[in-house]
Formats: structure tokens, C-alpha cells, sequence
């Protein structure tokens, strides 16, 4: 899971280096005053640590509330939610586990608010 978050922090950076015609490690040197993508890695320990401990957290609510993310589910979502019929952009940029995981907690944001309502 710290692989994962790792990985997703570092194309988060390439990619706005990318807009900017340089390197990751350019980038990160003149906008940051990083000196490499190990250092960007050691200086966001923490918030890694705290963004991984979070995705456990919500896949305990998930199991435990007993949702699942089905491609139908998948497909509404971008239907619905984000009005795209064509997510393969964003599949290909977070991954789908990132993508059943957004949906996953669409679902359990609103069925939580329907517990709250009948409350």
C-alpha cells in the first residue's frame, strides 16, 4: 500500500513536470527546493503513512458495510457523478483499484446519509 501511495505521489509530480517541459527532478528543485524524488518520498513520510492508514480504515467500513464496486457500479458512477461515459483517461492516469475505491466510498457516503436521514 506505501508502494502504491509511493508511486501515485511521484506521477502526481511527473505529471505537473511534464506541463512544464522538465524533469521530475527539475521540477522539484526549482518549485519545491527538493532535491530528489527520495527526498519528496522521506519529507511526505508522514502524510504517506497517514493516506495509507486512511485507505485501510475505508476498506474496514467497506467490508464491513458489506459494499463491493461492480463495473456497473463503476460505470454509473462516471455516468452519474462525474457525467463521463468514456473513463478510460482515468483509469489509465489512477488505475482502477483508485477508481473502485472512489466508488466504493460514493456508496458508502450515501448510505450512510440515508441512515442519518431515517434517523
Amino acid at each position: 500500500l506505501m508502494d502504491n501511495k509511493e508511486k501515485s505521489m511521484l506521477k502526481y509530480y511527473a505529471t505537473s513536470a511534464s506541463q512544464y517541459g522538465v524533469g521530475l527532478d527539475t521540477y522539484l528543485a526549482y518549485f519545491m527546493q527538493i532535491s530528489s524524488a527520495e527526498e519528496l518520498l522521506e519529507s511526505r513520510r508522514d502524510d504517506l503513512e497517514a493516506a495509507a492508514k486512511d485507505s485501510l480504515v475505508r476498506q474496514a467500513l467497506f467490508e464491513d458495510m458489506g459494499l463491493s464496486a461492480s463495473d456497473e457500479d463503476v460505470d454509473a458512477y462516471f455516468k452519474d457523478v462525474l457525467l463521463v461515459t468514456d473513463y478510460t483517461e482515468y483509469s489509465d492516469y489512477y488505475g482502477m483499484p483508485y477508481i473502485r475505491m472512489m466508488v466504493m466510498t460514493e456508496k458508502m457516503t450515501n448510505a450512510i446519509s440515508e441512515q442519518a436521514v431515517r434517523l
